[in-house]
Formats: structure tokens, sequence, C-alpha cells
């Protein structure tokens, strides 16, 4: 994932959010593990991880981040299946759907 896709216009964002989050952690992660826990940028990457995860935790207040990736024709379901996330899924299709519609609907 480049600067290009996350500037793109051809695909809406919301539908993006969850593998972009996902991405950023991954390798912020990866970079951590190559070097010594004391060095300045790794402290600087730690902090930005711990924002990070404050705000991909709130995608899990709504069910609309996990719908817009399964509707993504580029991802679908595989994209949690592929990352052994079938609880999300699961837990998706456990919310009620009144209370989505209501709120897309403004009920």
């Amino acid at each position: 994932m480049n600067y290009q896709t996350l500037s793109s216009a051809t695909y809406p964002m919301l539908i993006s959010v969850i593998p972009i989050y996902n991405h950023l952690i991954d390798g912020l992660e990866t970079y951590c593990d190559k070097f010594d826990d004391s060095s300045d940028i790794v402290i600087t990457i730690k902090a930005s991880l711990k924002k990070l995860e404050i705000y991909y935790t709130k995608t899990d207040d709504t069910i609309i981040y996990t719908i817009a990736t399964i509707l993504d024709s580029r991802l679908k379901l595989d994209y949690y299946i592929d990352n052994n996330w079938k609880q999300k899924v699961d837990d998706s299709k456990d919310k009620n759907d009144d209370e989505f519609l209501d709120h897309i609907f403004g009920k």
C-alpha cells in the first residue's frame, strides 16, 4: 500500500479504513522489532502505535466499517477470513439490523 492508494479518488475511503489501520500497525510493529527498545525512534513509534490503536478500537463501536470492507469487491469477507478475524464477522452478524437501519435512515 502506498500514498497513492490513500490519496486516490478511485475508491471511497470508508472501505479502506480497516486495511489501512492494519497496514500501518503491522508495518510499525515490524519496524520496531528490528531495533533496540531504548532507541528514540522505537520509543516514538510505540507512542504512535498506542495512538493508532485508540482510534482503531473505535472501529468496533459500529458495524459500518465491517460492512464497508465486506461490500468492497476487492476485499469482501475474504479480508476478515484471511486475517483470522472470524469473530469480527460473527459479531457483525449478531448486531441488530434494525439498529443499523435506524442509524442510516434517522429513525
